[in-house]
């Protein structure tokens, strides 16, 4: 459906894609600017969807990673503590789906595999 308004003496276009989710049993009503011809609806929700998802995962760095402010104005300092907190994020999110297939792993690798899951804990 296309949608036209004015504002503050502009003409505002864009278009209303409306999805049945199956899964959570409701409509989901997106709103674009992007052309018909090049994007149809199922690139536009499939797009929202994939937004959503990295909204979801810089969400959880932030509150699990402790990414919040650092007590320093120095350039270098700040850039590695972020990348420090990234990596134990991904670790944090990693190590329950590798502890799920331990017992598949030959022995070299559950040793590795230990010591994470003890530094994890520690941490």
């Amino acid at each position: 459906m296309d949608i036209q308004w004015e504002e503050k003496d502009k003409i505002i276009n864009c278009r209303m894609i409306v999805s049945w989710n199956p899964s959570a049993n409701y409509f989901q009503y997106l709103t674009t600017n992007l052309p018909r011809d090049t994007f149809s609806p199922e690139h536009i929700i499939e797009a929202y969807r994939l937004r959503w998802q990295i909204e979801l995962m810089f969400k959880e760095w932030k509150s699990f990673a402790n990414l919040r402010t650092f007590v320093t104005e120095k350039e270098a300092i700040v850039e590695g503590l972020i990348w420090a907190s990234l990596c134990a994020a991904i670790l944090k999110g990693l190590l329950p789906m590798l502890l799920k297939r331990r017992q598949a792993l030959p022995f070299q690798h559950t040793k590795w595999l230990n010591l994470l899951v003890t530094l994890w804990v520690i941490l």
